[in-house]
């Protein structure tokens, strides 16, 4: 059984924690997480996933849990790399609200403490930063970032933020 880890204070911190207890939890280390275990997470089958492509320029994205257990998906992303960070965004906010049947799931740019807590649930999730940096081995040229990205699918932009956290943090 999965348990969250004790909260932190700041939104960016306690998601970080959810994302690393998600990932220990499931033994994947700080490897990549196929896009066929994210939807297995949320409860979608991948052919759903990969055919469900959003109408242009969709202000949210949003999941609809159903009373049978299926769940209408409208995502806002066109890109894989996009809308795998929307999925995970979706799963950090089901582990948050503690519910997926109740609930709807909103990911949108609004700067809200729950907004917050999905996308550094999902980069954390998605591309855990001891994996990342170990890769990058302290070079933070463009190809390099673009090779974690790729290996990790996700954003070069997740792993130029992730680099300047740790900038941050250090």
């Amino acid at each position: 059984m999965f348990q969250k880890p004790i909260q932190s204070r700041t939104p960016w911190r306690r998601a970080q924690q959810l994302a690393r207890a998600l990932r220990q939890h499931l033994g994947l280390s700080n490897e990549p997480i196929p896009t066929d275990l994210l939807c297995d997470l949320f409860g979608l089958k991948t052919q759903v996933f990969e055919s469900t492509l959003p109408l242009p320029r969709q202000p949210i994205a949003v999941a609809v849990p159903g009373p049978t257990g299926k769940i209408a998906l409208h995502l806002r992303k066109f890109y894989p790399s996009a809308r795998r960070f929307e999925l995970a965004r979706f799963i950090g906010d089901a582990l948050v609200t503690g519910s997926r049947t109740e609930a709807w799931f909103v990911s949108s740019d609004i700067p809200t403490e729950r907004q917050k807590i999905q996308r550094a649930f999902a980069a954390e999730f998605l591309c855990p930063a001891e994996g990342a940096l170990e890769q990058l081995s302290g070079d933070y040229s463009e190809p390099a970032v673009e090779q974690v990205a790729e290996r990790f699918g996700v954003s070069t932009e997740i792993v130029n933020n992730l680099i300047a956290n740790q900038e941050v943090n250090r």
